[in-house]
């Protein structure tokens, strides 16, 4: 990388820093804290637990994007994060499609103290996923499988060497310039043969529709109450967009909503920038929930 991308990057982090709703009041603390990773990360390579949202805690280690952006700010995806806690409580499922590290299936146990079931299928992320699981003493209540859901249950290829954006390889085509491994691929309606999540978070980059389209059963359950999705275009890879996606889901009774966290309100969403989106069947019920929830602290900030 040269020196003007790496300065680039460096801008586009500290704005998202400053700007972000946990930081912008205290943006040096932000900072700060960005500058007291880069130097550690240097010194001190290794992995390190830091306080996640209360009592929660992450594994952080260079290179590992979506444990950082947590430390940075206390909670990368504020709005759509703070949704799971508030939506979910003791005694619900919660379905954490694309786990990742599992920021979401932390927060939707060792916060909310719902059951999780996680699946990530690249091998080096999901050792990650089941270290923040066993650091949060999580492992009677999470559910971690090694594995891709799809349209269909077999198996498929997917990157393994690029972080957050690790994606399934078309037609199961290997790419020499990009490594890449196989993976059992299950699917919603296999999953929950019996029981349904009241949530599910699915974040596949582009893969949104083969997750969907493997889950008609799960999705018309009325038991599920919403889902968030990550939107930002690459299901064009797998010959979808994000208007399909949303239309298929609409087609199940969720409408689009956008979550306001300190106002504990669901607003419908006007605008689809590249990003998560939060789907809501049963608006009232959900609204009622949101509202009803009790409070969590994060970065001294009661939510």
């Amino acid at each position: 990388m040269n020196l003007y991308a790496r300065l680039r990057d460096i801008t586009a982090t500290l704005r998202y820093i400053t700007n972000h709703p946990l930081s912008s009041n205290a943006p040096i603390q932000g900072v700060g804290r960005w500058m007291a990773w880069q130097i550690r990360a240097r010194l001190a390579p290794g992995p390190v637990a830091f306080d996640f949202v209360e009592p929660a805690r992450l594994f952080a280690r260079s290179g590992l994007t979506a444990a950082t952006a947590n430390l940075y700010v206390g909670m990368q995806e504020f709005e759509d994060m703070a949704f799971a806690v508030h939506m979910l409580r003791p005694g619900d499922l919660f379905c954490d499609v694309g786990a990742n590290i599992g920021a979401y299936t932390i927060l939707a146990t060792a916060v909310s103290g719902a059951r999780s079931i996680a699946f990530e299928p690249v091998s080096s992320t999901y050792d990650w996923l089941a270290q923040n699981i066993r650091l949060n003493g999580l492992a009677e209540k999470v559910v971690a499988r090694r594995a891709a859901v799809g349209a269909e249950i077999g198996t498929a290829r997917i990157t393994s060497n690029l972080d957050t954006v690790n994606h399934m390889l078309p037609n199961n085509s290997i790419n020499d310039a990009t490594a890449s491994e196989q993976v059992e691929v299950t699917t919603l309606d296999a999953i929950f043969s019996e029981e349904a999540p009241t949530l599910i978070k699915i974040d596949v980059e582009g893969f949104e529709m083969a997750v969907l389209n493997g889950g008609a059963r799960t999705l018309a359950d009325p038991r599920l109450r919403a889902v968030i999705a990550e939107l930002n275009r690459s299901g064009e890879t797998y010959g979808h967009d994000d208007a399909e996606i949303r239309d298929r889901l609409k087609s199940f009774g969720f409408e689009c909503m956008q979550y306001l966290p300190f106002e504990r309100r669901i607003v419908e969403r006007k605008s689809f920038e590249p990003g998560n989106v939060v789907f809501v069947r049963d608006k009232k019920w959900v609204a009622d929930r949101l509202r009803q929830a009790s409070p969590f602290r994060c970065r001294g900030v009661q939510i």
